[in-house]
């Protein structure tokens, strides 16, 4: 077994230290910051959480399904905001993607069924399980 895949802590930092990266080729690429750029990432993770428990869909099924789903609502948000203000001001862009990452939080949270509005919007609901999200 290789070396890095040996410790699950160590593979989550080497897997973690691509989310400055990206935003990083996001800052050189386009001028501006992406305040979006971890919510979508968090997106996916609830995605795959709530497929997993919630769905009881098998680990890696709901893994590519999440990543998909990430995907193209990256590219969805791409497409419908970012391209549009791209010849705006960098100021701009910085707030649509504020609005963006709110909106991203938004759905994170949403759930389907029964009684889903009396649940707060300050707990992540996966299967039986309640955690806190920040500023709670």
């Amino acid at each position: 077994m290789h070396p890095i895949l040996s410790n699950r802590s160590q593979l989550a930092l080497y897997l973690l230290a691509w989310l400055p990266i990206g935003l990083v080729l996001v800052w050189r690429s386009s001028r501006f910051v992406n305040f979006a750029h971890g919510q979508i990432g968090v997106l996916g993770s609830v995605v795959l959480g709530g497929l997993a428990l919630d769905v009881h869909l098998p680990y890696l099924v709901g893994l590519v399904v999440a990543l998909a789903f990430g995907g193209g609502f990256a590219a969805l948000l791409e497409r419908a905001f970012i391209q549009k203000l791209f010849n705006a001001p960098r100021l701009v862009l910085l707030i649509a993607s504020i609005g963006i990452a709110q909106t991203a939080f938004g759905l994170g949270n949403y759930r389907f069924g029964n009684a889903w509005w009396q649940k707060s919007p300050f707990l992540l609901y996966l299967g039986d399980r309640k955690f806190p999200v920040p500023f709670h």
